[in-house]
């Protein structure tokens, strides 16, 4: 290997701290005159020479069309089937626990005097950490197995909340034509005429009960203006079971420019929405880089910190707040399992889950230099250069994870009390290439910030009666707008 230049060295050098070794007996590149002039490609290994192959140049290969010979290194090496625990843990797809019918009490109970018995501590060894992880998720399915009603369910299918004279004729011949294809050995192919008459008229008889209920709800709209000076409590009953129904059919739906009518259409509207969400696009903006160094990076911030344990109050909040009624895991755990186990369980949630802290403003030991809520962020600093630091830090994640921040919503607030009077001042921060504005007020959570506590206040005063004027009329107006 040749040490003339830079990158060799540090090549070399990596070759002899890590004790590793290469072979480079043959030439592997071929320069622009077609002759092969050196050899750049080689492996690196550590392995005893009995145990591998010496390494052969593929220079006979037509269909290669590189500058670069392909280079072939074969090694013996023995492997062990690893023990697929997921699997076994769950052999089947496990009945979904309703957590309607669960003695939650009991549940916690349960949970809290059976825990002390799988010896969960800290400081344990990952095999350990493992074990005790799986002998957890058992006891909370067995538990929600142990304390859910056992009630045999009832499979009798939902009744029709509506019934006239046109759905009884439709449900009849449906159920002729059913029996007709049924008595045929049910043919499978769509040509078959029975087949048709069957699926046609069930859309038939579905059709007639979405029309009678389209009927009625349009009748209660109507009913709405003749009973609200006559029946008041009437009137305001009818007014929330609209709010609450809403509109369950969709008759127009826009994707990406295009106007989808009909139900058919429609629903190849949605697969086209959801397909172009599903596939990446060449075009966007992101660093593809990022996401290769993610694993190692992690790796190195839990290696150089300081981690400490998530505290109790933080682990409740975190639980409450997850969204439930999600599938369950390959451990058949749902996270429901997690939220009614009791306090017991959260230490054991403390044992592998830490969090770090970064520096910006504090108060006293407290970190203010950001609050958020979804997509909604304020970035909180005293000085300009901070404050651009933290704006870097934002649109940097929003090239890595690919998408955009909005620059017409992105402003400065001064906060300044000496300054403020003075109005709007120019601190020089820019959101990528574009310089943010400084304005006298802004919206953040749906409050009004501006420059100085008296004016927030009145501006959300004003604000507040304005959207109280606005809701009212809405409820006047209701009717004509339905």
């Amino acid at each position: 290997m040749q040490t003339g230049t830079k990158h060799n060295l540090y090549l070399r050098d990596f070759i002899n701290e890590c004790n590793l070794k290469y072979d480079n007996k043959e030439r592997t590149f071929v320069n622009s005159l077609g002759q092969e002039s050196s050899e750049i490609d080689c492996f690196l290994y550590n392995l005893p020479e009995n145990e591998l192959d010496s390494k052969q140049v593929l220079n006979n290969v037509t269909e290669n069309t590189s500058d670069h010979h392909p280079i072939r290194m074969s090694t013996k090496f023995t492997y062990e089937s690893a023990n697929n625990s997921h699997a076994q843990a769950c052999t089947k797809i496990a009945k979904r626990v309703n957590w309607d019918k669960v003695d939650k009490e009991w549940y916690s109970v349960h949970i809290n005097l059976h825990i002390d018995s799988l010896q969960i501590r800290e400081n344990m060894e990952e095999a350990a950490i493992e074990q005790a992880t799986s002998k957890l998720c058992e006891l909370l399915r067995e538990t929600a197995n142990l304390t859910s009603s056992s009630k045999a369910k009832f499979n009798a299918k939902q009744k029709l909340k509506v019934w006239t004279p046109e759905i009884q004729a439709a449900l009849k011949i449906a159920r002729q034509k059913y029996n007709v294809w049924k008595h045929h050995g049910r043919p499978n192919n769509k040509s078959n005429v029975m087949l048709q008459e069957k699926n046609q008229t069930k859309k038939d008889f579905r059709r007639s009960i979405r029309i009678v209920i389209t009927k009625i709800r349009d009748k209660d709209k109507e009913t709405i203006p003749e009973i609200r000076v006559k029946d008041t409590k009437m009137f305001h009953k009818l007014v929330r079971n609209n709010r609450t129904k809403g509109n369950i059919v969709i008759t127009e739906l826009e994707v990406n420019g295009v106007k989808y009518m009909e139900s058919e259409n429609i629903i190849t509207g949605f697969e086209e929405h959801f397909r172009s969400l599903a596939t990446f696009n060449n075009q966007t903006d992101i660093d593809s880089t990022y996401h290769n160094q993610v694993q190692d990076s992690i790796n190195r911030l839990v290696q150089r910190n300081n981690i400490r344990n998530v505290t109790h109050n933080e682990i409740t909040n975190a639980i409450g707040s997850i969204n439930r009624s999600k599938s369950a895991d390959f451990q058949c755990i749902a996270i429901e399992h997690i939220i009614h186990a009791g306090s017991d369980i959260e230490t054991t949630l403390l044992l592998n889950m830490y969090e770090t802290t970064e520096a910006g403003y504090r108060i006293g030991n407290i970190s203010v230099n950001s609050t958020a809520c979804a997509d909604d962020i304020a970035l909180i600093s005293e000085e300009p250069d901070q404050a651009q630091l933290l704006i870097n830090m934002a649109c940097d994640y929003a090239y890595m994870e690919g998408y955009q921040l909005q620059p017409t919503k992105s402003v400065v607030l001064n906060h300044n009390k000496q300054e403020a009077k003075k109005g709007p001042r120019n601190n020089n921060l820019y959101h990528g290439p574009q310089e943010m504005p400084s304005v006298k007020s802004a919206t953040h959570l749906g409050i009004i910030r501006t420059t100085s506590l008296k004016e927030n206040m009145t501006a959300n005063v004003e604000e507040n009666i304005k959207k109280a004027h606005i809701a009212s009329l809405e409820e006047d107006s209701m009717v004509i707008m339905d």
